[in-house]
């Protein structure tokens, strides 16, 4: 189950969500999808905070 903040205005975003591309969430032979290798990505590279 995905987090949404309590923040967000539920309304305004289904008028224009920003889904996740299916090819990020296709099974690699791993077990892990491309979102979990991009996020580490960010992660290892210091490009993804939780400041931002």
């Amino acid at each position: 189950m995905p987090y949404i903040s309590p923040d967000r205005n539920i309304d305004k975003w289904l008028l224009n969500p920003k889904p996740v591309p299916k090819r990020n969430m296709i099974n690699l032979n791993d077990k892990l999808i491309a979102g979990d290798i991009i996020l580490s990505w960010f992660v290892g590279f210091g490009t993804f905070t939780t400041e931002s």
